[in-house]
């Protein structure tokens, strides 16, 4: 795969300000806790290798750095399978499909009184406290038009 290795964005992502709700909650609660669930380790590797495109050993560093629970097997192998064996996750569609709504409220401030929608997909709404995503990837059509079916 080749890797674009853009440092803006790979700064973006460990600053937990990608755009992505989904994904900055997750940094958020790793740069400030030192933790991370599985599902958000997959979700935030899947993004940072598939989306941004950025080396894998790059994130594996990142997190060996920050992760309280850090194991050199787990988290090396976790990378190098996500960049190599594991299918994609759309975390437009995985915010959605794991009701993160509240998850994202407690960890992105700015968030906190947007309805479901605008916490969702922020970008569609003028919120000037929080950043406009990096990209959005025409992937996420189909999970951004479901969320725009939710009744708020």
């Amino acid at each position: 795969m080749p890797f674009e290795n853009d440092q803006e964005n790979f700064e973006k992502w460990c600053e937990a300000i990608t755009g992505i709700p989904f994904v900055d909650a997750h940094m958020r609660q790793l740069n400030e806790t030192g933790y991370m669930s599985n599902r958000s380790r997959v979700n935030c590797a899947s993004y940072f290798v598939h989306d941004l495109k950025i080396d894998w050993t790059w994130g594996a560093a990142y997190f060996e750095s920050k992760l309280i629970d850090y194991d050199v097997s787990s988290n090396w192998m976790n990378w190098h399978m996500q960049a190599f064996e594991i299918y994609y996750t759309n975390p437009v569609h995985q915010s959605n499909k794991y009701k993160a709504k509240d998850f994202i409220r407690e960890w992105i401030p700015e968030l906190k009184d947007k309805n479901d929608m605008e916490v969702l997909i922020p970008w569609e709404f003028d919120i000037p406290d929080y950043p406009q995503p990096i990209e959005i990837f025409s992937k996420w059509e189909r999970a951004i038009n479901l969320i725009k079916k939710i009744k708020v």
